[in-house]
């Protein structure tokens, strides 16, 4: 699900305390070992699901990350 936060959500899930990830303009395959939970922080991102049908992002999913400008997200995973 992609959606706007509200500031009551981002203080519930405790989203400052994630650990911050980012990267450069790349393309990339990734596998999801488990669900995870993305608040993004800055940049642009574009996810193609294997097969290009829209998922939801739970265990085992499987994408490639066409990342369009430096991103620099906080993540949580389990959620």
């Amino acid at each position: 699900m992609v959606k706007a936060a509200s500031e009551e959500e981002l203080q519930s899930l405790s989203v400052r305390s994630w650990p911050t990830w980012g990267c450069e303009a790349s393309k990339f395959p990734w596998t999801y070992g488990q669900s995870e939970t993305c608040y993004l922080l800055r940049g642009q991102v574009t996810v193609t699901p294997d097969g290009g049908e829209p998922v939801s992002f739970g265990a085992g999913k499987q994408a490639c990350y066409s990342v369009d400008t430096i991103l620099e997200v906080r993540h949580c995973t389990g959620h």
